[in-house]
């Protein structure tokens, strides 16, 4: 054989040389007439138009933009969103066929379009939040007109900036691109208006809708909490209090009539190595030539003398010598988590750690000594070695994360997209992960997490507990189960008193007498709750009047509402305050989610005037079409419902290749 190859040699090389250029030439051609998985076939219309995976994508990832740039745009229909579906898998051909619909429709503009709805977003947005904050009280300083420009100017500059940031997410996805998809967005909505507005209101049917919305019941009232007896309970027995924790800790916080719960979030724990900026910097020796250097290489920079622009030079070369050491330290930082998992096997950065991975982790002391030696030694300065904090004994959720010094309010940078320090516990357990490898046992290095000052942290998720039912009692807060077990059992007994101090009240007509009887059940030193004077009490809201500052959170529910209104259905609408029977004007509501009593004494019924309504007219319009369209359209009867634009358009989706069947399945 081997005599047969000598003889033969040159031959061989000839014709494998040859074997060789053929299929270096040929692989372009292959290539190009190897099938484009993004031009496979996935769906068809009645129309016979074919979508592909690759419209699919590009409708998903228009879906994500928009999405990313006006959240409020995907909420559902019941919260003026364009409704879109909630099954995930369905969302990129529900925006695919609401896009076709508004495009068929001549809706859709071009990218100058989608560039002008940002100003009016910003202004729409901007006057929501302007007229939320006036309800609450908290415009002081300025006038309401100027706030509203203020968050106008605020949110159009955060909203472009979301924009721009979005180009470039994808290969070719140019600026114009993403204006483009917002105008898509903007047909939608445009085709939802229409559609919305097609019902037409008489003129007493406006009339209807508006004293609806704006008809009010001005009155004065009380919220008294159950904590207002919890002294007077005696502490829990240990049986007792596990019994009552039993009882809530498969519940959410407010997922209980009482809104208590004790299922625990994911939770971490965790140390994490700083680097701190200052430290840094305040490291460096000044070298006067250096300075000089700066001053004469850059003269427009420092136009003055070199005694007057000292400081400036020298905060400039302390900052680039301090980027130099932090560079630095990142690298020392890498290698030695890297030299920690060398030869582990991993599948898609995730390493498969050892059993004895504790004893051999790389650990933040020796880490953080190593970058003090390897500075020391390469720019001839003493820094202190690193800080390390250690949250070692104590669960913590993202929002004990949150309340972190310095690493609370630090960002993980991936591309263009941002993660808080915060949102590890969610990462962590996230069915898709979003680029950002966390590891339990290793420290995350590849990229560390920055403040806004620049400092740097690398931290390490010790462990971790997934979300669930709180361990035990002392998982949930010993105290804070206790606190919950005698705010119910003072509420129980609060409760047990309605009737008592609904009668004093319509006795006197005097609030303040039946705050006093509740005050008698509670012990000497408790607080007198707060009295809310001529609240004005509406269907869907109570606004806080020119007497109120604000208004509790937990007064303003449905059923005190509800409560109010009824007690004044009987009233006349312009009836005198005197004239109203103290009997007829006393309500007390159980209000179990606050663990509170409600009391209150109408004071006149204020309807709604004739410049409210011709001021409100077109907002009452909207609101009350809108709640009319969210009662008769179910997800099978709307028109832009996945459902709906399904059998509109006679869409048909196919079998994936990978799939046994290949069979066509309906769209559904």
């Amino acid at each position: 054989m081997l005599k047969f190859i000598r003889k033969y040699q040159l031959f061989i090389l000839v014709i494998g040389g040859s074997l060789l250029m053929v299929v270096f030439l040929l692989q372009p051609i292959l290539t190009k007439l190897s099938p484009n998985p993004a031009k496979a076939k996935i769906a068809t219309l009645e129309s016979g138009k074919k979508i592909t995976s690759g419209d699919r994508q590009m409708a998903g990832f228009e879906l994500e933009v928009v999405s990313r740039i006006y959240p409020r745009l995907m909420a559902p229909l019941a919260q003026g969103g364009i409704g879109i579906t909630p099954v995930e898998s369905d969302q990129s051909m529900h925006w695919y066929l609401l896009t076709k619909q508004a495009m068929d429709a001549g809706l859709v503009g071009d990218a100058a379009d989608g560039l002008n709805w940002i100003s009016i977003i910003a202004q729409r947005e901007a006057y929501a939040q302007t007229r939320q904050e006036l309800m609450q009280g908290l415009i002081t300083e300025v006038t309401p007109e100027e706030r509203m420009n203020e968050l106008t100017q605020l949110l159009t500059a955060t909203l472009t900036r979301n924009a721009n940031s979005a180009a470039g997410m994808i290969p070719g996805y140019t600026q114009d691109d993403v204006y483009r998809s917002i105008a898509k967005a903007r047909g939608i909505e445009r085709l939802k208006s229409i559609y919305e507005g097609i019902p037409a209101f008489s003129d007493l049917g406006a009339i209807q809708a508006a004293h609806l919305s704006f008809d009010a019941i001005a009155v004065n009232a009380t919220l008294i909490p159950g904590a207002l007896l919890a002294d007077s309970i005696a502490d829990p027995t240990e049986e007792q209090l596990q019994a009552f924790f039993d009882e809530y800790k498969d519940q959410f916080p407010g997922q209980s009539d009482f809104g208590v719960g004790y299922q625990q979030p994911t939770r971490v724990k965790l140390a994490y190595l700083m680097l701190d900026r200052n430290t840094f910097m305040n490291a460096v020796q000044i070298d006067r030539v250096e300075l000089v250097k700066i001053k004469t290489q850059n003269p427009d920079t420092y136009p003055g003398d070199f005694a007057s622009e000292r400081l400036k030079i020298e905060r400039k070369y302390r900052e680039d010598k301090s980027n130099e050491m932090l560079i630095e330290a990142d690298r020392v930082i890498r290698a030695q988590v890297l030299a920690s998992t060398r030869g582990l096997p991993s599948e898609e950065g995730v390493f498969e750690l050892p059993e004895d991975w504790e004893n051999r982790r790389p650990k933040l002391e020796q880490i953080a000594q190593a970058v003090a030696d390897s500075i020391s030694e390469q720019f001839h300065v003493n820094i202190p070695t690193p800080t390390i904090n250690v949250y070692a004994n104590a669960w913590m959720d993202a929002s004990e994360m949150s309340a972190l010094e310095g690493y609370g309010t630090a960002n993980y940078r991936i591309g263009n997209q941002q993660f808080p320090t915060y949102a590890i516990p969610a990462i962590l357990t996230a069915e898709k992960n979003p680029g950002l490898n966390i590891q339990p046992g290793l420290p995350l290095a590849d990229p560390p997490a920055t403040d806004q000052i620049g400092n740097r942290y690398y931290a390490t998720v010790l462990e971790i507990n997934d979300a669930g039912p709180a361990d035990s009692i002392d998982d949930a807060g010993r105290q804070r189960v206790i606190n919950d077990y005698k705010a119910i059992r003072g509420y129980e007994q609060l409760i047990a008193h309605t009737d008592e101090l609904k009668a004093k009240l319509a006795e006197t007509g005097d609030l303040q007498d039946a705050i006093n009887a509740a005050l008698a059940l509670a012990p000497e030193d408790a607080t007198a709750p707060a009295t809310l004077q001529n609240i004005l009490v509406r269907r869907d809201t109570i606004d806080r009047g020119r007497l109120t500052p604000s208004v509790n959170p937990g007064l303003n529910t449905e059923s005190f509402r509800s409560a109010v209104l009824h007690a004044a259905a009987g009233i006349d609408q312009l009836a005198a305050p005197d004239s109203i029977p103290n009997a007829d004007r006393a309500i007390a509501v159980p209000l179990p989610a606050s663990k509170s009593l409600a009391l209150a004494t109408i004071v006149a019924p204020r309807p709604m005037t004739t410049e409210q309504f011709r001021a409100q007219y077109g907002q009452v319009i909207q609101s009350e079409t809108m709640a009319e369209f969210v009662e008769a359209n179910d997800s099978q009867t709307y028109p832009f419902s996945y459902e709906s634009l399904t059998k509109r358009f006679g869409l048909v989706m196919l079998k994936e290749k990978s799939d046994d069947d290949s069979e066509p399945a309906a769209g559904s």
